[in-house]
């Protein structure tokens, strides 16, 4: 999913809470996380697995 860039039409602005479940030993899956921030940029609490 690397390359995949966050637009103006994939913003969730009522999402406050977030959780994701990433494979760190997966470079790609590290990669992907800072990108699918920007879709949330209203959330205030993130949960990591």
């Amino acid at each position: 999913m690397p390359g995949i860039k966050a637009s103006e039409s994939a913003l969730l602005t009522s999402v406050k809470i977030l959780s994701l479940n990433v494979c760190f030993g997966v470079r790609n899956d590290v990669k992907m996380v800072p990108t699918f921030l920007k879709c949330f940029p209203n959330a205030e609490r993130l949960h990591i697995m």
